[in-house]
């Protein structure tokens, strides 16, 4: 076997700088120290962390539109 391979349990997320690079009121990056951080601290199924993700941008940048385009996606292999 391969060490490219996934393993069961494994997740893949995929971003566009829109979700690193939203601003706050503060003018403060979301950046991805915080993307990192939501990712180790999530427990649970691929989509649950992917709407964690999306809200605590919208939260971070107080509901200011976007400048960029915001995109993620994510998936991972079943544990069987």
């Amino acid at each position: 076997a391969s060490d490219n391979q996934l393993k069961p349990g494994d997740v893949i997320i995929a971003f566009t700088d829109g979700v690193t690079e939203a601003m706050s009121p503060q003018k403060e990056i979301f950046g991805r120290h915080r993307l990192e951080t939501a990712f180790a601290t999530h427990d649970g199924p691929v989509e649950g962390l992917i709407e964690s993700i999306v809200e605590q941008v919208e939260e971070f940048s107080g509901g200011n539109a976007s400048r960029d385009d915001t995109c993620l996606i994510g998936f991972s292999r079943s544990a069987k």
